[in-house]
């Protein structure tokens, strides 16, 4: 069973190569009586049901959905009242699966539909569930001496997702849950938003609910994934440059030290030194995304120097920028923004070249 570290959130994943398969996610979320190591445990079907985007197909995303009901137990419901009679219809998970041969939707039906996709399977609403499975969990009755304290996430999912916790660390839950500090709705908020971001971003994911190829195919398939994340931190690495004269060396020292080594970076990067600032940043956002992840560009037949608007329109603007941004703020949120940047210079500014590459498998450590 293949193990990966994301080096960016620090969540470890395990899972089988079989479809019909459980994934297993370790992490460390952060609370006031201190770190809590958190194991998730969930279906890989479950997880591409809410990581899956709304829009890539609503039919086989809620058609799946209704499926795995029968198996897992029904979705939450909201109050129907608020929902229009078709809508009400559609929720019925019952017949569901036996009617969707017979079912067609307008354009109206299908906004519906994926309303309810969003309603019902996202991240945000997964990150949601496991959070009140830790408060369920904080909840129950525990003999002392417990090595390993479990529950399901929710209790409509005990088929296909669990929580895991050391009894040591159940008992920081319960007294976090006891606290008067905060409500009920933000400490749930405080904890689903630690998920989200610490379990539930990384690109690593995609690899799991969607297995890739084999071969060249596969590794090219794993770069493409970590790349908008990656042109996402050295654009800010080089934003926040501006106004930090040690950060600003070593970016500079970190790409003429490799264009010694690397003509093809040497031509690139003489280019920008006559162009306008705003082309000068972009071209040294390339050269530090093609530096991180030297050695792997080759290896997977990738082009890893073409012009910055292509790189800025393939890995950061729309949707995507605005997710990479959601995520980026969380991060500095749970961590700070030290060591967001930390983290950030550890994975794309290391001394040695390809350090992003290595960190995340895609070519062999030396």
């Amino acid at each position: 069973m293949p193990t990966i570290i994301d080096p960016q959130y620090r969540c470890s994943y395990t899972w089988n190569t079989r479809r019909d398969s459980m994934v297993d996610m370790v992490n460390k979320i952060f609370l006031p009586e201190g770190e809590i190591d958190l194991n998730i445990s969930i279906h890989r079907s479950l997880l591409y049901v809410y990581l899956k985007p709304v829009d890539e197909n609503p039919y086989a995303r809620m058609r799946a959905g209704f499926a795995l009901s029968k198996l897992f137990g029904s979705p939450p419901t909201p109050d129907t009242d608020l929902l229009s009679p078709a809508a009400r219809e559609t929720l019925d998970l019952h017949n569901a699966s036996q009617r969707w041969k017979q079912l067609s939707f307008s354009k109206e039906g299908l906004l519906r539909l994926q309303r309810l996709n969003a309603l019902f399977f996202s991240p945000k609403r997964l990150a949601e569930d496991i959070a009140i499975g830790l408060e369920t969990l904080a909840g129950k009755d525990m003999r002392r001496g417990r090595d390993l304290v479990s529950g399901p996430i929710l209790e409509t999912h005990n088929r296909g997702a669990k929580l895991s916790i050391a009894y040591e660390s159940w008992l920081k839950l319960k007294a976090f849950f006891r606290s008067p500090a905060s409500d009920e709705k933000d400490r749930i908020e405080m904890l689903s938003s630690q998920i989200l971001l610490l379990f539930l971003s990384s690109s690593i994911l995609e690899r799991i609910i969607k297995p890739a190829p084999r071969g060249h195919r596969a590794g090219k398939q794993a770069l493409g994934e970590y790349l908008p994340q990656a042109c996402f931190a050295c654009r800010e690495l080089v934003r926040m440059s501006k106004g930090r004269q040690e950060l600003e060396h070593l970016i500079k020292s970190r790409i003429e030290s490799f264009a010694m080594m690397a003509p093809n970076i040497r031509s690139y990067w003489n280019v920008a030194q006559h162009r306008r600032n705003s082309y000068r940043d972009q071209i040294t956002v390339v050269c530090l995304l093609y530096r991180a992840f030297f050695g792997a560009w080759q290896l997977h037949n990738m082009d890893g120097l073409p012009e910055p608007r292509v790189v800025f329109r393939r890995y950061l603007y729309g949707k995507r920028h605005r997710e990479l941004g959601s995520v980026a703020m969380l991060l500095k949120s749970a961590l700070g923004e030290e060591a967001l940047i930390t983290n950030w210079i550890r994975l794309y500014l290391d001394a040695s070249p390809g350090s992003a590459a290595k960190a995340y498998g895609l070519i062999p450590v030396s």
